[in-house]
């Protein structure tokens, strides 16, 4: 009998680990959307909703996590912590957000990956050992990644990127685009495809690295392109 009961409590403790967690806002009010994540999946779609939905998954969900969904003067935040002396346990938790278009969306993740989808406004984000995929419209993009690949399509403006040896991939759209691109890394590679016919101004330097415009200089182009490297290959070329 006390096996049997031992059994169960197993049981039930996997499936309240799994369970899953739902909030709904008024897309109305909300202009911004910050997502901090441990360990787990963030996926993100920008909608014409009137209602922003926020699920987490706790997939594994020891009592030191913690979980914030809230939003506070038009800024959602989703936030997964450890809490304790020793920070110790499994904090794994799936995160799927369906949030306004045009929205400014700031994703931090540990060791799970990031995918975002649709039209939105700036996006930053720090990554740690997971990727970021991004298809849609962004106006801006910021930060850092110690050795997550950030793969964007659909850059309409300019921003600052670092990475250590994490690649980084950038689509940018149109022929007419906003502020300037500033990438550095060690040993990860940069490749930025532009439209053909784009007006550019670059500065590449790497120590062994190998350099690449296939796009070519107008020495009076207003977007302007500087891409560091310690080892990382960084290449601009044409679509």
């Amino acid at each position: 009998m006390k096996k049997s009961v031992f059994i169960l409590s197993i049981v039930l403790s996997s499936f309240a680990s799994a369970a899953a967690e739902v909030k709904e806002f008024d897309s109305a009010n909300i202009s911004e959307v910050v997502v901090q994540n441990i360990s787990g999946k963030v996926d993100v779609v920008s909608t014409d909703s009137v209602k922003t939905v926020v699920t987490a998954t706790k997939n594994k969900f020891s009592e030191n996590c913690t979980i914030t969904i809230e939003n506070n003067n038009k800024q959602l935040v989703v936030k997964i912590e450890k809490t304790g002396f020793f920070n110790s346990g499994d904090c794994d938790v799936d995160l799927e957000l369906k949030i306004p278009k045009h929205a400014n969306l700031d994703i931090s993740n540990v060791s799970g990956s990031s995918n975002v989808k649709g039209d939105l406004g700036n996006l930053s984000l720090k990554l740690i050992s997971g990727n970021l995929d991004a298809e849609g419209e962004f106006k801006k993009i910021n930060g850092e990644s110690v050795s997550g690949d950030v793969n964007m399509r659909g850059l309409t403006g300019g921003g600052k990127l670092q990475s250590v040896s994490g690649a980084i991939n950038l689509t940018f759209a149109g022929s007419k685009i906003n502020g300037d691109i500033d990438i550095n890394t060690v040993s990860g590679s940069a490749i930025l495809l532009l439209p053909k016919g784009s007006a550019i101004k670059t500065s590449l330097k790497s120590i062994s690295g190998e350099l690449s415009n296939e796009i070519g200089d107008s020495p009076e182009a207003d977007f302007k392109i500087s891409m560091r490297s310690v080892s990382g290959n960084l290449k601009v070329k044409p679509y």
